[in-house]
């Protein structure tokens, strides 16, 4: 992948050099930097490699959308994970990611339509990964202001539970013992001494 990568790199006229490395980026899964190499190697190839550089770019693009709605997927089960709440359908609406619209036939489409159709669908996709990345920063956010809240809820009912067991101490006499609490935040059972 080097020496092709080098290739395309040292002479940017070469098509063949530019459309070896998007075929090999397109195999390899890597279809965000494919993309521009078969653009390249289309646009410039002669008639009897168009088709397959066409057809190649037209399936990266369908390929490139769904890894970004798994990943976006993923993102968002690992913040609800995180959280470990259920989500609210009301406030947390992800935009729904589809894929490109079926192409018609690459040997119908200009390369310049295909082109402008899989420029449109990744400025698309990367305006819907920015709204989802807001969303799960915001979501991070409350998430993570609830948690202080329920913190200091903690706090103030440990401070009760004490000042209870201190003003019951003091009129019942020692009898009763003060609740410790244990690691986990849980109070145990307070018993009695006889």
């Amino acid at each position: 992948m080097a020496d092709v990568s080098l290739a395309a790199s040292l002479d940017a006229e070469n098509i063949d050099a530019a459309a070896n490395l998007g075929i090999l980026l397109a195999s390899l899964a890597r279809f965000r930097e494919a993309i521009p190499y078969l653009q390249k190697s289309a646009a410039r190839a002669d008639a009897s490699q168009r088709p397959a550089l066409t057809q190649l770019l037209a399936l990266c693009g369908n390929n490139l959308a769904e890894q970004t709605l798994r990943a976006s997927r993923t993102a968002e089960e690992r913040a609800i994970a995180a959280r470990r709440l259920p989500a609210i359908p009301s406030q947390a609406v992800v935009p729904t990611v589809r894929p490109p619209v079926d192409f018609p036939s690459p040997e119908t489409m200009t390369i310049e339509e295909l082109s402008q159709a899989v420029g449109k669908h990744a400025l698309l996709q990367v305006e819907i990964d920015q709204k989802i990345a807001s969303h799960i920063v915001a979501m991070r956010e409350e998430f993570r202001s609830t948690m202080n809240e329920v913190q200091a809820l903690r706090a103030q009912m440990d401070q009760l539970v004490r000042g209870l067991t201190d003003a019951l101490n003091s009129t019942c006499g020692p009898q009763i013992r003060a609740p410790q609490t244990n690691p986990a935040g849980q109070l145990p059972v307070t018993t009695r001494s006889k």
